[in-house]
């Protein structure tokens, strides 16, 4: 999928009413070596956060996992959220390549309890569990 003349995936996250931020994925990532999660303040760098992923973080992700991360901190302490899960992929000829998914999402479009899409999805999925 291209937004903005960027490649973007299909990633949708849900802030939860105890704070907890949960993750969905409708891409499939063959082999995921390293996933991120932050909040900041876009206007100022050194406010960036670490979010922890709550268990063992996934070997590969299919459409309708779901990951969850701690809270975050409080809600004027951050406006936008990065998520990315960085690895492998594997082509139709079965070539591996270099492949991650990843969404930033702003506070203001989370609403507790909803799943919050990019503005360029149209091929929702649902969580498996």
């Amino acid at each position: 999928m291209l937004a903005g003349c960027t490649a973007a995936s299909n990633v949708a996250v849900r802030l939860n009413a105890d704070g907890t931020v949960d993750v969905l994925t409708c891409q499939s990532q063959e082999v995921v070596d390293e996933v991120v999660a932050n909040v900041y303040i876009r206007t100022d760098e050194s406010t960036v956060v670490d979010l922890e992923l709550e268990g063992t973080p996934p070997a590969a992700v299919i459409p309708g996992d779901v990951m969850h991360f701690s809270d975050p901190p409080a809600d004027d302490s951050w406006d936008r959220m990065y998520i990315a899960l960085y690895g492998t992929g594997l082509s139709a000829s079965d070539r591996e390549y270099p492949s991650s998914l990843s969404t930033v999402v702003d506070r203001a479009s989370l609403d507790v309890g909803e799943w919050t899409w990019p503005f360029w999805t149209t091929d929702r999925c649902e969580p498996l569990r």
